[in-house]
């Protein structure tokens, strides 16, 4: 039977939705279904709904907020046992209908999309969705046939000494807030927090490059699980900008993943942006590969056909 597909009227509960979009989510990678709250707070004219019959088999959430241009896609799945039909599609371009007859000019996502989840990045990528504000990276390389790095003249490399959380929170918001990435500036309370209470915390994993007596990089050869599996991680690589240019990176970098053997690891990841196209390029030259994509992907709505489901609700 083809499914109709038309706007909620108010006959399902927020109680059966809520179960249909987790039936929808089954399966389907890193999907998951809005909050309890957010499901409450949405309109009508905001969820679209697949049926076969009087029995719903995908959904759509959309939330609209005043004065702004773009529209969010809040969720968008369809039932297991129908999937591969062409449903999504549908679902998806009666929500850029319907947001575009409601005066919105865009339609985002609502939360990064993995590249892991192919049918979502296949079928947004299929429709004219494109990523924006740039991808965020996991890379990856096996700890075999390591590079050997010296730091430059007049530089030394030395392990965490009591006293240096002031140094690391310094070089971190001058390299990463410079590069407009890594969010609000760090404090002293959050090397507590994250390095300092962490069972995985002591002094040699955290390096530091140094001028004269001046830290004035870092890295840190820490912990992580990938795809269930204890790994290394090269995390927080950073250099102030009056000392780049000097193959700091690259001698950090290296130290890092020859602590990271020495501990035990057989490989290591990290996480990056491709919009840090200069961090991105020296990662690749020591080894790393791209292993996973995470980005908002963006419509722009000029153009698009007006929505069956209005006409049909």
């Amino acid at each position: 039977m083809n499914a109709s597909v038309q706007l909620m009227d108010g006959s399902v509960s927020t109680q059966d939705l809520a179960e249909l979009m987790a039936r929808c989510a089954g399966g389907a990678g890193d999907l998951a279904p809005p909050a309890r709250e957010v499901l409450e707070s949405l309109r009508n004219d905001e969820i679209l709904l697949a049926s076969d019959g009087s029995t719903p088999v995908g959904v759509c959430a959309m939330k609209y907020t005043d004065g702004e241009r773009v529209a969010t896609l809040s969720f968008i799945g369809v039932h297991p046992n129908r999937r591969r039909a062409g449903l999504g599609r549908r679902l998806l371009m009666e929500a850029e209908g319907v947001a575009r007859e409601n005066g919105f000019q865009a339609l985002r996502t609502g939360s990064a999309v993995d590249s892991d989840n192919a049918a979502a990045t296949g079928l947004l990528k299929q429709t004219g969705w494109k990523p924006v504000f740039g991808a965020s990276l996991k890379m990856w390389r096996e700890l075999k046939d390591l590079p050997d790095a010296k730091p430059p003249a007049g530089y030394r490399v030395r392990t965490y000494r009591p006293g240096d959380d002031t140094a690391f929170v310094r070089i971190k918001n001058a390299a990463f807030m410079s590069e407009n990435a890594g969010g609000r500036a760090w404090t002293e309370a959050d090397f507590e927090k994250e390095y300092l209470n962490s069972p995985y915390f002591y002094p040699e994993r955290v390096l530091f490059a140094v001028f004269g007596d001046e830290p004035v990089g870092t890295t840190t050869a820490w912990t992580a699980t990938n795809r269930g599996k204890d790994v290394g991680l090269i995390h927080w690589v950073a250099v102030v900008p009056e000392h780049r240019k000097k193959g700091l990176g690259w001698v950090l970098n290296v130290r890092a993943l020859h602590k990271l053997k020495a501990l035990g690891y057989g490989e290591a990841i990290l996480n990056t942006s491709e919009t840090l196209e200069p961090a991105v390029r020296l990662y690749r030259r020591l080894g790393f590969e791209v292993v996973l994509r995470r980005a908002v992907y963006e419509k722009p709505l000029e153009g698009v056909r007006k929505p069956s489901a209005i006409s049909q609700n």
